[in-house]
Order: structure tokens, then C-alpha cells, then sequence
């Protein structure tokens, strides 16, 4: 596929196998298969596989074995992340157990709630989803029925919303997968959310939907 020249700043690719800085097709297809050819082995299940302790999963790399007062293993997603921050999430969270959950809502309030209850500073929003996301796939626990929207995923979908694609208010945390375009609900609810947050520069100029 040729890339074609693009004003907009090239998006770093999180894994895959990279074929150009730019989408070559500016289409909302065209970027879904820019995403597929570059970003969704981000969160395939071999990578996500390799996850495996609490510690892992606050991370989001596999630390092998990292116990508490070690250096701290971060992917690039949690680089701001302090070890003070790792360290308080970790005794917070360590005591989870997935057998009181019947879907990924539920484990994102429990999440939520150990985290506010330890005033773990510097774990917010997008932390806990993280965290959701890689300790609930080791336990068959996936998001199914919403996309959870907080920076840059609320970016890319503002863009959506703006080129008519998607209707969502201002104060929602969460979509509706059966609110997206036929073609993003195909990606599954844990893959719209990385192509909201992977392909927001792009997305914000998408055009207007028909």
C-alpha cells in the first residue's frame, strides 16, 4: 500500500507489522484497515497472554516476577505511572478475585471502588480500565457490551461524533457497542476503544458522514 502525503502527525504504531506513517485511505474503512495492519497486535491474545501477575496488569508488560520495591517494568501506555502509584495500586488490588464477577462492568466497578477506597494517587480513569482490560482477558472476563471513552478514546470519538458517524453526550463514560458503525462493532468492544485512542489525530478529520 502506498502512503500518501498527510498534514496531520503520524500516530506511533503499537505493534503489528507497520506499513507507513498515514492511512492511505482517509475513510472510516480505510483507517479501521490501518489499524488492523498496524495496531491491533497491541492487544492480541499472545500479548495479552504474557500478562499474568497484578503486577503485570498495572502495568501492562509482564515484569517477570517484579515484587513490590523493584523497578517496575511500564509500557509506554503507564510511563507516567510513579512507583509509589504502582506499589499502592498493587497492595489495593492484589486481593481481586475474579470469580465474583459476571461481566467486565462489574470488574471495573469493583476496580474503581479498591482504588478510591485506598486513595491510590495518580491511578485514575484510564488506569483502572487498563487494568480491567489485561487482568479480566486472563480470567475470560472481556468487555462485550460497552466502549469505555476517557482521553484520547474520547478524542477519537468526538471525531466520530463530529463526522455523524456516532451520537453520544458530553458526560458519558461509556458507549454502547450497538452505537457504532457497522464496521467498528465488527472490531469488538476492546478494539473500538484502542482504534478510538490509536487513531484520534485521524478521526478528528474524518469526513462528514452521509
Amino acid at each position: 500500500m502506498a502512503c500518501r502525503p498527510a498534514t496531520l502527525k503520524p500516530v506511533k504504531p503499537g505493534g503489528g507489522g507497520r506499513i507507513c506513517d498515514y492511512p492511505a485511505d482517509m475513510t472510516l474503512t480505510g483507517l479501521i484497515a490501518f489499524y488492523n495492519d498496524n495496531f491491533a497486535a497491541y492487544l492480541s491474545d499472545e500479548a495479552l497472554d504474557r500478562l499474568s501477575t497484578t503486577i503485570d496488569f498495572i502495568c501492562g508488560k509482564d515484569n517477570g516476577g517484579v515484587i513490590d520495591g523493584e523497578k517496575y517494568i511500564k509500557d509506554s501506555h503507564q510511563r507516567r505511572m510513579t512507583a509509589a502509584t504502582v506499589r499502592a495500586a498493587y497492595g489495593a488490588l492484589d486481593s481481586l478475585d475474579a470469580r465474583q464477577f459476571n461481566d467486565f462492568e462489574a470488574l471495573v466497578e469493583e476496580v474503581e471502588r479498591l482504588i478510591g477506597e485506598k486513595r491510590v494517587k495518580g491511578f485514575g480513569r484510564l488506569a483502572v480500565y487498563d487494568f480491567a482490560l489485561r487482568y479480566g482477558h486472563s480470567h475470560g472476563i472481556k468487555p462485550k457490551k460497552f466502549v469505555y471513552i476517557q482521553q484520547g478514546a474520547r478524542d477519537g470519538a468526538l471525531g466520530l461524533r463530529e463526522a455523524g458517524y456516532l451520537s453520544f453526550a458530553n458526560s458519558d463514560r461509556k458507549i454502547p457497542v450497538e452505537a457504532f458503525p457497522a464496521e467498528l462493532r465488527a472490531l469488538g468492544a476492546m478494539h473500538i476503544e484502542n482504534f478510538l485512542c490509536d487513531m484520534k489525530n485521524y478521526l478528528r478529520a474524518l469526513k462528514k458522514h452521509n
